[in-house]
């Protein structure tokens, strides 16, 4: 019998992984959740069970869960075990049998506390999942199934679950053979386990490798018979790197699957208060930065494309406008000027010429200037379409026009005369 442990953090996924890795599997498969197997205390009345720690270590009776793998190893049946998560008591059927499969796939909160199960895994898978995920997982769960307040999640979160999170289970990567990121929806990490699993099954099969009794003697970790996956090495910290979501059409807040999942635990009542949690169906936090990167981020680019657009064409206006004001009042003065003094010849008057032929350019490089910090500052530049210049230079010579217009013929700012063109317009 080949044994695997799974651990991670409260809604990290753990049961989900389990799950799949046991629907592809082509042998026998059995998961047994560390939640089966909470202390009982049924002397307690009700209000003093409530209060109990159910996420430290001391919760579970790991000595019943060590006899009880060992009795598999050597082919005895258990009973099935469970936990009434509403009574906060032990439910176990005794008379339903768990018969030793070729894969006992194990997974808790606390996987890996006990070294001499440990010892007995063949394989120790650690999902390394971000705890801000594992949180809204949770809180997603205990409303939409349990009924309970947001209060009261946050409550228990801050008193017993992010303190046993900090102090054991985040360390417990270290005994881990490897990580897997984005929880039980990793289908590369589950495709590369469960062949590394038939591996090992078909090698007991023909006597190629040592019995599976034997494994608790000599554990059989062999990462290198797995195909090239994004499961990590023993001890890496790499973050959770949303980019990576595979199922792009996944929503994170759908519980449909789980509800499912749910109501056929309840049947069994094998469940726990605090932790049989991992069902929560991973249409995961981290799935969905994939799908913002595709739909929800064409939709942002489109809309700041065109906030950029619009701010730009309303701050064009206004400025060429000006401009265009601007401009007229230049030619104005360069009309005005008394250009017969260039008959007398002299470098004053030549000189003065220029200034003029400078002020009648002046407006046309202010415009070009303007109009291109503008077109840099809404960053239409980014957008690789022949549309946005020509709007833009259609906006600069529509607005200037438009202003020029009201001014000299209906007499806008003053008018012509105003601007001392008025013999050139009459």
């Amino acid at each position: 019998m080949i044994i695997v442990g799974i651990c991670g953090a409260s809604g990290s996924g753990k049961s989900t992984l389990a799950k799949r890795i046991a629907d592809s599997l082509a042998c026998t498969c059995t998961i047994i959740g560390q939640d089966c197997y909470y202390r009982n205390f049924p002397e307690l009345p009700f209000e003093k069970r409530i209060k109990l720690n159910y996420d430290e270590p001391e919760i579970f009776d790991f000595e019943e869960m060590f006899q009880d793998i060992e009795k598999l190893l050597h082919g005895e049946p258990i009973t099935t075990k469970g936990y009434d998560y509403t009574n906060y008591l032990r439910a176990d059927s005794p008379d339903v049998l768990i018969q030793p499969p070729e894969v006992l796939i194990l997974e808790g909160i606390h996987m890996f506390f006990d070294k001499r199960i440990c010892d007995l895994m063949s394989l120790k898978v650690y999902l390394h999942v971000d705890v801000d995920v594992c949180l809204l997982r949770r809180i997603k769960r205990d409303i939409k199934v349990r009924g309970r307040s947001i209060d009261n999640i946050a409550e228990q979160y801050m008193e017993t679950v992010k303190p046993i999170y900090e102090k054991f289970i985040e360390g417990y990567i270290n005994d881990a053979d490897f990580a897997v990121m984005r929880g039980g929806k990793n289908k590369m990490a589950i495709d590369a386990i469960s062949a590394y699993l038939t591996t090992k099954v078909l090698a007991e099969r023909f006597d190629t490798e040592a019995p599976a009794a034997d494994i608790k003697d000599k554990p059989t970790t062999e990462p290198d018979d797995l195909p090239d996956s994004p499961v990590e090495p023993k001890g890496s910290e790499k973050k959770p790197n949303a980019a990576d979501a595979e199922l792009k059409d996944d929503d994170p807040f759908d519980l449909d699957s789980y509800a499912e999942e749910s109501a056929s635990s309840a049947e069994k009542k094998n469940g726990s208060d605090d932790d049989a949690d991992d069902d929560v169906d991973e249409d995961s936090m981290d799935d969905e930065g994939e799908y913002s990167k595709t739909y929800y981020g064409r939709r942002r680019r489109r809309r700041r494309r065109a906030a950029n657009i619009f701010g730009f064409f309303f701050s064009s206006v206004f400025m060429n406008f000006c401009l265009a004001v601007f401009g007229l009042f230049m030619f104005g003065k360069v009309y005005a000027f008394d250009w017969t003094m260039l008959s007398t010849g002299g470098l004053t008057a030549m000189l003065d010429a220029g200034v003029q032929i400078f002020l009648l350019v002046l407006p046309v490089i202010l415009t070009v200037a303007f109009n291109r910090l503008l077109y840099k500052c809404f960053h239409l530049d980014d957008y690789y379409s022949t549309a946005i210049p020509v709007f833009a230079i259609a906006t600069i010579l529509v607005v200037q026009a438009a202003a020029l217009y009201f001014i000299l013929n209906y007499g806008f700012l003053g008018g012509a005369a105003f601007f001392g063109v008025a013999n050139l317009i009459h």
